[in-house]
């Protein structure tokens, strides 16, 4: 068992996606920042932006990204894209979306978590919590790609 996972000591040459603010941006980094074209990204004018999604997209095989400056937004649009209001999520009990992001999925989202318990806060056996949850009559097993499958609520 784990122990805390804020208690990490920082690597050299690592990107900590963890949070929006445990990486800190190098010299090299800022300096890129301050010289970069910047533009309206609200209206698609932004060049440095409108490269980054292109970018994001021919990786990920897709149409479109849209870039969202932090993690919490991204998981919050998702939570919308994929939900209802009134619907519930169902996340770990140690998952970061559980313990650090719960106010905007139950203000903005309007949804609330239902609580598994994984392992290590990871749901990695999506058919054995779908028949834990079947028992309820409105949980569907969706495909993720990757042969998991994830559940989201059919109210």
């Amino acid at each position: 068992m784990r122990s805390d996972p804020d208690d990490v000591t920082p690597l050299e040459n690592i990107v900590d996606l963890r949070s929006d603010t445990v990486t800190r941006p190098t010299a090299e980094m800022r300096r890129a920042m301050a010289e970069a074209e910047v533009g309206d990204d609200v209206y698609g004018e932004d060049p440095t932006v409108n490269r980054l999604e292109k970018r994001a997209a021919e990786i990920f095989g897709k149409e479109a990204a849209l870039f969202v400056p932090t993690g919490c937004m991204g998981n919050l649009i998702a939570i919308k894209v994929w939900t209802h209001h009134g619907d519930e999520v169902i996340c770990d009990e140690k998952s970061h979306v559980n313990l650090y992001e719960l106010a905007s999925m139950a203000a903005i989202a309007g949804c609330m978590p239902r609580i598994a318990r994984g392992e290590d806060g990871i749901l990695a056996d999506g058919a054995r919590v779908h028949r834990e949850y079947a028992q309820y009559g409105w949980w569907n097993v969706a495909s993720d790609g990757f042969g998991e499958g994830d559940l989201r609520a059919s109210a």
